[in-house]
């Protein structure tokens, strides 16, 4: 006769955060009841070891995530469980709108709904669904989010991850850790739009309702708007950073430094436009109160950009506020941790979402 199983133990896994010039681990734990930071840490890495997403020199890769584990802020992690985040540009994400229809139904749409969008066979690929539940009691149809990902790239992380040895618990596209760290409850009655602007990439995401509904990622990033500013200024590249987070696009402070950021910034809200009216024409049904973007998130270190979100808010017409990634995690109105300011927690913005799906 088998005993009674009293307690069940799950591993608690650390976020891990891949990017390709940075990698960033939040642990986060409870006590009394609440969530809060046991540990963290960023630490760049050199050109070369991943490429769009690709792991390009697994011996590097490697060694740099070992460091990465063994030099956290608070000390050594006390668990070897890693929830990964899976790059953007290469996971497949979108809701799709189906008449109401049986689950033997719905797989096989979503199976075709795969196969005719995503460029490679479904025979390399892991893909799920689920239904998302709607805002409005009464709907004539059902929307399904589906989600990709090449099997070769994910069991590329799972091995890389267990020769720095880690055991991988969970993997998951940055779109879906970002939204869960940055929609309160995650519920939008409105459409929000997420742009999460990194040192190489930009990504765009619209979340409505209860599920992210399109997905985008761009070679657009805060990198490039550095690298303006040093050659417009002829300054190194921390002094350009510093310019660009604390004087920003204050024409009134440093016009030499307005002249050199505008032109990016005005291309960036001109990509920004194209996105929003390709989410209308393509999936601009969301169960609420409307359909048009009702409000603007900007995060990742671009997002420090002084004044760049007022600059989007006139020029597109839209309310743009800095995302706080710690909505669903502390009570508010707190906005940060005393190990972790505001302002740099919107760098940690997926590795926190990846860390709270584990609660």
């Amino acid at each position: 006769m088998n005993s009674p199983t009293f307690f069940k133990i799950t591993p608690q896994p650390f976020a891990l955060d891949l990017s390709d010039r940075s990698i960033k681990i939040i642990k986060l734990a409870h006590k009394r009841g609440e969530l809060f930071l046991e540990n963290f840490g960023e630490f760049n890495m050199d050109p070369g070891l991943m490429e769009d997403g690709a792991i390009l020199d697994e011996n590097k890769l490697r060694n740099a995530i070992e460091r990465a584990v063994n030099n956290l802020k608070n000390g050594p992690l006390n668990t070897p469980y890693v929830a990964c985040s899976l790059p953007e540009q290469k996971t497949y994400l979108r809701v799709i709108q189906l008449p109401k229809m049986n689950e033997k139904e719905i797989a096989s749409a979503v199976q075709w709904e795969v196969e005719a969008n995503v460029p490679v066979p479904l025979s390399e690929l892991n893909f799920d669904w689920q239904v998302v539940p709607p805002l409005a009691s009464q709907t004539d149809h059902l929307d399904i989010l589906v989600s990709a990902a090449p099997i070769s790239m994910v069991d590329s992380y799972a091995k890389l991850l267990s020769v720095a040895g880690l055991k991988p618990f969970s993997f998951e596209p940055e779109s879906v850790a970002l939204a869960r760290a940055l929609i309160k409850d995650e519920v939008a009655l409105n459409p929000v739009l997420i742009i999460d602007l990194g040192r190489i990439r930009t990504s765009f995401l619209v979340y409505a309702g209860r599920s992210l509904r399109l997905s985008s990622s761009v070679i657009l990033s805060g990198a490039g708007i550095t690298d303006s500013i040093m050659r417009a200024l002829k300054v190194d590249e921390n002094e350009a950073v510093r310019l660009k987070e604390e004087v920003g696009i204050n024409a009134k402070e440093n016009e030499p430094l307005y002249e050199a950021i505008v032109p990016s910034l005005t291309d960036f809200k001109e990509q920004v436009q194209g996105y929003i009216e390709f989410y209308y024409k393509s999936l601009g049904h969301a169960h609420g109160s409307g359909s048009k973007v009702g409000k603007i998130l900007l995060v990742g270190g671009g997002a420090r950009i002084k004044g760049f979100d007022k600059y989007l808010a006139v020029s597109l017409g839209i309310p743009v506020d800095i995302a706080n990634p710690w909505v669903n995690i502390l009570k508010p109105p707190l906005k940060e941790t005393p190990e972790l300011s505001f302002q740099e927690s919107t760098r940690y913005a997926t590795a926190l979402g990846l860390a709270l799906g584990n609660f």
